[in-house]
């Protein structure tokens, strides 16, 4: 909803691929445990995982309720999934969780028609291997939509954008410290913004009818765009960009350096010429949180 971002955390790449980008049964792997496991972990782990924050699917393979065939194992998953006719491995490309892919709206304006091809040809391309190999490598298995128990533990090496913190927490507090904010950049980067024909700035701010749920929306969003930099939070372009460029701000976590942004400062010096802007705090505070969770 990986990289570490919340929407590439939440969706896999694929390698293999025709000249229509779809996925090919050209060197499908071989029937053995450890290629499960790496198809698996690549393609479809993170779209998977129950612990993933539960804003991943609202923008990735929306509409497909993804707790409904949630195994503990990849062999139960895909069992599951042939179980409920979702997945056909007689004719994986006409599988129906597939159509479900294609067809789902997500509510994120940068899930792009590329980033829902890549998650149907990560699926696709689990579904082939499973054609060829569920048999070899799994066998049968009883009652395959029963096999979880229920835990919400990430696997060991699954990435997820927002690593110990509490999803609630994190948004309420970027509700607080960075959305609140939305006056001075929302002209160019929400869609319709009455700026945009003159600074076609990047859309990340996500409106609904909730408040909380936009602000969690715009959050997701700025993760995945890359914003934050973890090796030098000072420096993110969460905040390098709207400050004026050139001008210098120091504090505990580094020094700023404003850097060029078609749209103008957005943080501001005082009447004395000083720079005191409280929304350059709050930014900064809330990325040192961000921060602080994946530690």
């Amino acid at each position: 909803m990986f990289a570490l971002s919340a929407l590439i955390a939440c969706s896999g790449e694929t390698s293999s691929t025709d000249d229509t980008g779809s996925a090919t049964t050209e060197d499908l792997p071989v029937c053995t445990q450890e290629d499960l496991s790496e198809t698996y972990d690549r393609y479809i782990e993170p779209l998977l995982t129950d612990a993933h924050p539960s804003s991943c699917n609202e923008c990735h393979l929306s509409g497909v309720d993804l707790g409904m065939f949630i195994q503990d194992e990849p062999c139960g998953s895909m069992a599951c999934l042939v179980e409920m006719g979702w997945v056909d491995l007689e004719d994986p490309e006409t599988s129906q969780v597939l159509d479900f892919i294609l067809q789902g709206e997500p509510n994120s304006s940068l899930i792009t028609a590329e980033v829902v091809l890549r998650e149907y040809d990560g699926f696709l391309e689990w579904i082939l291997w499973s054609a060829e190999c569920q048999d070899t490598v799994c066998g049968v298995l009883e009652d395959p939509c029963g096999l979880s128990t229920g835990g919400s533990e990430l696997p060991e090496g699954v990435a997820t954008p927002l690593g110990d913190c509490d999803e609630d927490t994190l948004v309420q507090s970027f509700k607080e410290k960075v959305f609140d904010w939305h006056g001075r950049c929302k002209s160019c980067h929400v869609v319709g913004g009455v700026s945009r024909e003159e600074w076609p700035g990047t859309t990340f701010f996500e409106w609904t009818d909730d408040e909380t749920q936009s602000a969690r929306n715009t959050m997701y969003n700025l993760i995945g765009l890359g914003t934050i930099n973890a090796e030098d939070p000072a420096n993110s372009t969460l905040i390098t960009k709207p400050l004026a460029e050139g001008l210098e701000v120091t504090t505990a976590a580094g020094t700023s350096l404003g850097i060029a942004h078609g749209g103008g400062d957005k943080f501001y010096l005082d009447t004395n010429g000083e720079f005191n802007d409280p929304t350059y705090d709050d930014y900064l505070e809330w990325i040192l949180e961000y921060l602080s969770c994946l530690e």
